[in-house]
């Protein structure tokens, strides 16, 4: 989980105190718990920092950019275009995988929020 959390705070060109990785497990567990919830994706949260993640790469990334939107208010930080994209196109593919052919795309809500953008547009 940690390589997670530190991949996140890098991306925002933060070298994470041990105070700022309690934050960002902690909000990484909370990513997770919602992904599950409006999903059918077979994660489930870490116990401990140290925990190894056993999914394949497409999900590290997808959790270590939506993890560096959630965590760039905490830092003052304002995440850069291509993480935002990143962020959005991984998370995209990750959950496409993970649905049968003939489900809708949910519009994320939260995602859309998250980048000052106002959901009457």
């Amino acid at each position: 989980a940690q390589d997670i959390v530190d991949g996140a705070y890098n991306l925002l060109f933060i070298s994470p105190t041990s105070a700022q990785r309690t934050t960002g497990f902690t909000i990484l567990n909370d990513l997770i718990a919602y992904w599950v919830n409006i999903s059918a994706l077979g994660l489930s949260e870490f116990t401990s920092l140290s925990d190894t993640f056993t999914f394949d790469d497409e999900y590290r990334k997808a959790l270590k950019y939506n993890l560096a939107i959630e965590l760039a208010p905490t830092v003052n930080k304002v995440p850069s275009e291509f993480v935002i994209l990143e962020a959005f196109k991984t998370k995209s593919e990750v959950f496409a995988a993970n649905k049968p052919a003939t489900a809708e795309v949910e519009f994320d809500e939260m995602l859309y929020r998250r980048l000052g953008s106002d959901i009457n547009d």
